[in-house]
């Protein structure tokens, strides 16, 4: 089968100032040829990327800047979280203020006939006095570069908001506000344990901040540099993407911002795969709808320039991917859409894979199976690790209505499993975890399906034996038969014989005309 050399899609080629209204390009999709992207093809990497810029700003030849080792961040990457994740201090005071919990606390002020800013919105008559004054405490810290004393003042502040009053006056509005004060705080935390290369401890802060406030961009690309720092950059992939979804979703117009996060989630992905040793994948652009023929196209183009990964290729043909080179959430026109092949080098991981993907809960498939984890963790007695998978799975289904639609029985799947993941961490157990009842349900499904498999694999080597039986008897009746045939043949004729009964008596009177003789 001829196709044309794949192409990557470069983070330069998205930053590159040539592009039209800063628009990200699109991959072609021709219908005679297959265009593929495939990320352990030989081509540069985010590092050469941004030392090439960065010769290209420079006026002076400079020596050649050394690429990093692996899982320590590039000059690249260290300047998108500069931007992305440690904003500057002194236009944000208070970031829950910029989430959309700031349009109820505009339209209060609105219909108090104040004039709001978002100067006036960090005003005290807000927050609780002493919540606001130790909040201080901790922004000036994090400011002087103190960092550890900044975490000492937030998770005060933190104990705080738990023991005592959040805000300084009852509003209408507070069931909204409290949980944004309280992941503001939680996202703080994560920037200053971020700070103090202290990853592990910032990880569950992240997951409680998306908790308590998903709609907040910022709370999700801090979780994907936290995943970053700790080498799980397939999650920081998907963080940085949710995250430059829920920054269009939420009004944001800044388009250097959201191309700032489309390289971020573009480097993460590249990083993902270029670690990945057990699998490979190849993007094939597509249609809206998947056909057999451009299935078995791919596959065969997969087998073909990735032959070490064959021993299980897996097509992805219900869900349809995107990529950040091409993703325009505010464009009319519907992103540019993929088709995932994945090729393991041991066939079982793609079955496994193949049969998660099948499932008829995929929507909650990845919290399910954090949640049933962190019941395996509870056994083994390693609270920590419990608690951070419990609280990783609660944000992802805090996360999954701002995604996609869900049907209501979904959403009372979901409210059923967030309540009982709440309770979890809390140490409450009144009745059977909602989990624990989905995994028995599996279990019985999986059951079922291995007796059936085993069925008709019992089957199928029954009528294979039948086959080979009636074919032997076939045989034997063949063998039988030329076997009578050949005796036949060898048997004489009659007239034979009396030709053979005649030479006896001829020898007999010739023997005795020799004896006279």
């Amino acid at each position: 089968m001829s196709h044309k050399t794949t192409e990557n899609i470069t983070a330069e080629q998205m930053e590159s100032k040539e592009l039209n209204n800063g628009e990200t390009p699109m991959a072609k999709n021709s219908s005679d040829s297959l265009q593929t992207f495939t990320p352990k093809q030989k081509s540069r990497t985010t590092n050469e990327i941004c030392s090439n810029k960065k010769k290209k700003a420079r006026k002076d030849n400079c020596a050649k800047v050394e690429s990093p080792q692996r899982h320590k961040p590039s000059k690249c990457i260290v300047d998108m979280e500069v931007k992305l994740v440690y904003p500057d201090e002194e236009e944000i005071a208070y970031e829950f203020l910029e989430s959309t919990m700031s349009h109820s606390l505009e339209s209060m002020c609105r219909s108090s006939g104040k004039t709001c800013s978002l100067s006036a919105l960090n005003s005290s008559f807000l927050l609780d006095k002493w919540l606001q004054t130790k909040l201080k405490e901790a922004t000036a810290c994090y400011r002087q570069n103190n960092y550890s004393i900044a975490v000492k003042h937030f998770t005060e502040a933190l104990e705080m908001c738990s023991n005592g009053p959040v805000l300084g006056t009852s509003v209408d509005t507070a069931a909204e506000i409290i949980p944004s004060v309280v992941s503001f705080i939680e996202t703080k935390l994560v920037a200053c344990y971020l700070q103090i290369m202290q990853p592990d401890l910032a990880l569950s802060h992240a997951h409680r901040s998306i908790a308590l406030n998903p709609s907040y961009f910022r709370n999700h690309i801090r979780q994907a540099s936290v995943f970053r720092s700790l080498g799980r950059y397939s999650e920081a992939a998907r963080s940085a993407m949710i995250a430059d979804y829920i920054y269009w979703l939420s009004g944001g117009k800044e388009q250097s911002i959201s191309q700032l996060i489309k390289l971020y989630w573009q480097a993460m992905h590249e990083e993902a795969m270029a670690n990945a040793e057990a699998f490979t994948a190849m993007y094939t652009p597509v249609d809206d709808v998947l056909y057999k023929e451009a299935i078995e196209k791919a596959q065969d183009a997969f087998t073909e320039m990735n032959p070490t990964y064959t021993k299980y290729i897996y097509t992805d043909s219900e869900v349809l991917h995107l990529l950040p080179q091409g993703t325009d959430w505010s464009s009319a026109s519907p992103p540019p859409h993929y088709m995932l092949s994945l090729g393991f080098k041991n066939k079982k991981d793609g079955m496994f894979l193949e049969k998660q993907s099948t499932k008829s809960l995929l929507v909650f498939i990845g919290a399910i199976q954090k949640l049933q984890y962190a019941s395996f963790l509870s056994q083994l007695q390693r609270a920590k690790e419990e608690s951070q998978m419990i609280n990783q799975a609660v944000a992802e289904l805090a996360t999954i209505p701002y995604l996609q639609e869900i049907s209501q029985q979904h959403a009372e799947l979901l409210q059923s499993l967030m309540a009982d993941a709440m309770d979890c961490l809390q140490g409450r157990r009144e009745k059977e975890y909602t989990w624990h009842e989905i995994q028995k349900v599996e279990m019985i499904e999986d059951f079922i399906l291995q007796l059936e498999n085993r069925y008709l694999k019992r089957k199928k080597s029954q009528a294979a034996r039948r086959q080979r039986m009636k074919i032997k008897k076939l045989q034997s009746a063949g063998l039988s038969q030329s076997a009578g045939t050949a005796t036949l043949s060898a048997r004489p004729s009659e007239e034979d014989c009396k030709d053979i009964n005649a030479v006896p008596a001829c020898d007999s009177s010739e023997n005795k005309s020799l004896s006279s003789n």
